[in-house]
């Protein structure tokens, strides 16, 4: 059974080494990295003590259960980067970052400015980033920038928010840990622009990825071509937003229709809500009057559904859409498309009969199937959530034990048992062999044939980065 595309920039995209980013890095940034795998190769050698001493102490005939230890991975963390950074560029982050630090950052400095001139320590220039700050770094490395990273970009990628511990009015219990990394991310922003640096992002949103499972793309990017838009109609779940996602990531990536080079993409998203003046002239969003594909799909139907009229913003927005459905067209003109569920494009039939000239684009509900690879769409948020990676084996785990209105990010994310792992990663090295009792369960469970998971395998083998090698401990 053949799986349906994949769509993201990271399909298929393996998690980068330090010596990935040394080969781009430039003379600070270069410093700073190499620091920072020395550090690292000093850190794993200490797990490594701590973990020869543990198996000692519970050598057999030892029989008491103990869960496993959380030790850091076996990679190049942002907290090793950090540490690169005091050891390196201390100015460099006060400056930007700090203003007046707490007196810790200056003992930290010291600290492991001491560690690091260690000269038995050597950079392991194959040793894997760990994730989710691979990722962040795997889409920066895939813009395809041929600038030298640089020290300002070190500081980003999650780095920056490892700093929250040195700013004073953290410790003093003046903001949240949230709201010192929100400023301390700012104030990143605001170095950048002050010194004209131009380049990938600091911060890199890694959204999900979009299972084309119906060819909503080549359908969608098809319409917009031609003018005026799309209604996109399905049930709640079917996957209309992602589909517009998918289709904005290809827009700004250059991939999407080159009629509409140029144009804006905004996704239930506008720069000013409409509103009526005191003569009731209507005052539209400038999307509506730009070169843009305008989409709505959430907040922005829901107003249009609103039954209260008598209200200014259900009436204007109803007053701005009935707008924009008179200016969409081909061309140079706007593309308006509205991701609405059955019920609500009757609504909408009667009380905006323009939206008939919407070519309608059918969304499909989710197979039982479906719905298994729209959670494995989300790994990359789900790494976020676990601090590390995930297979398929926990996703099937948690799919089967919880129910649907209990499967959040966080709970699917929770660690798995290893049996349904290891059982998992024998049917990967034995393809032909018949399956083990227990997934066959899982499979079950899901309402899946044993047909469905090989296209589940294909998926995690070109999204998930391997997850499977990367022990946990």
């Amino acid at each position: 059974m053949k799986r349906p595309p994949i769509l993201h920039p990271l399909v298929d995209v393996p998690c980068p080494t330090i010596g990935d980013l040394l080969e781009r890095a430039g003379i600070e940034a270069s410093r700073v990295l190499s620091t920072a795998g020395r550090l690292a190769a000093r850190r794993l050698a200490e797990q490594d003590q701590v973990m020869a001493l543990r198996e000692a102490i519970l050598s057999d005939p030892w029989t008491d259960f103990l869960p496993p230890w959380p030790l850091p991975p076996r990679a190049l963390t942002a907290g090793d980067v950090g540490r690169g950074l005091l050891v390196e560029l201390p100015h460099v982050v006060d400056e930007l970052l700090l203003d007046d630090p707490e007196r810790r950052f200056r003992e930290d400095v010291e600290r492991w400015r001491r560690v690091a001139e260690n000269p038995a320590l050597e950079v392991d220039r194959d040793l894997p980033l760990a994730r989710p700050f691979a990722r962040r770094w795997a889409m920066t490395l895939a813009c395809g920038s041929e600038r030298p990273l640089t020290a300002l970009q070190l500081l980003g990628h999650g780095v920056s928010a490892g700093m929250v511990v040195y700013l004073r009015r953290y410790s003093e219990g003046l903001v949240t840990a949230d709201e010192a990394a929100l400023q301390l991310r700012d104030s990143l922003t605001i170095a950048a622009d002050r010194d004209s640096w131009r380049g990938a992002p600091l911060e890199p949103d890694v959204e999900d990825a979009y299972v084309d499972r119906h060819g909503g793309v080549a359908t969608l990017e098809s319409a917009l071509r031609r003018g005026p838009g799309a209604l996109l109609v399905g049930d709640e779940g079917s996957g209309r937003r992602a589909l517009l996602r998918a289709c904005q990531r290809r827009h700004r990536a250059g991939d999407g229709p080159a009629e509409l080079r140029g144009f804006g993409f905004n996704v239930d998203r506008v720069y000013e809500l409409p509103w009526h003046r005191a003569d009731g002239e209507l005052i539209l969003p400038p999307e509506i009057a730009d070169r843009c594909v305008l989409a709505l799909v959430g907040l922005g139907v829901d107003a249009l559904v609103d039954p209260r009229t008598e209200n200014e913003l259900p009436r204007a927005w109803h007053a701005a859409v009935d707008a924009a459905l008179q200016r969409a067209g081909g061309g140079d003109a706007l593309r308006l498309v509205l991701g609405v569920t059955p019920r609500q494009r009757a609504h909408l039939l009667h009380r905006l009969p323009a939206i008939a000239a919407l070519p309608v684009i059918e969304v499909p509900a989710p197979s039982p199937l479906d719905a298994v690879m729209f959670w494995m769409a989300k790994v990359f948020a789900l790494e976020e959530l676990a601090g590390g990676p995930i297979d398929l084996a926990r996703i099937l785990w948690w799919l089967t034990r919880l129910r649907p209105e209990e499967r959040t990010l966080a709970a699917v994310a929770k660690p798995a048992p290893r049996h349904i792992g290891r059982q998992l990663t024998r049917v990967r090295q034995r393809p032909d062999a018949a399956l083990p009792s227990r997934v066959r369960a899982l499979l079950r469970g899901l309402k899946l044939t044993e047909d469905e998971l090989a296209p589940l395998l294909e998926i995690e083998a070109a999204l998930f980065a391997n997850a499977a090698a990367e022990p946990r401990r």
